[in-house]
């Protein structure tokens, strides 16, 4: 039997398991089924939508039209928001909630239309998720 390499099994597995290649087939088998099963499993989670209750949804959506009229689709901090050198706009909306607090909610609405618009993580920096405001056509 050769691998695809064109080297022989027999020269690269070690000699039991390279005599007995059925159970090494199906170990294969084994470990490719259970790859599919998480893969699968990951995929439902990313798709699963994110849990906004009727007071989080408001206060997105009151959020995410001044982080887009400030930003654009710029990336930002939920820390950009609460600055002290945020533009006041920013600073009223978000008056009273933490960088910490904004993470949260921004993380349960990734990815929903609310109002017209979706916020959608847009990488990491400095150990801070980065985020971005896209306007959705109506």
């Amino acid at each position: 039997m050769t691998a695809p390499s064109g080297r022989r099994v027999m020269s690269v597995l070690p000699g039991s398991v390279a005599h007995d290649a059925g159970v090494l087939e199906a170990l294969l088998r084994e470990l490719l089924a259970e790859m599919k099963g998480l893969r699968a499993d990951l995929a439902a989670r990313r798709s699963a939508p994110a849990a906004l209750n009727r007071e989080d949804r408001a206060c997105v959506a009151g959020l995410v039209p001044v982080i887009g009229a400030i930003y654009g689709s710029e990336k930002f901090a939920a820390r950009d928001l609460v600055d002290a050198d945020a533009p006041p706009a920013l600073r009223l909306v978000t008056r009273g909630l933490t960088a910490q607090q904004l993470g949260s909610l921004f993380s349960r609405g990734a990815g929903q239309v609310i109002d017209g618009f979706v916020l959608e993580r847009a990488g990491n920096e400095l150990h801070a998720t980065l985020w971005q405001v896209f306007r959705v056509p109506a």
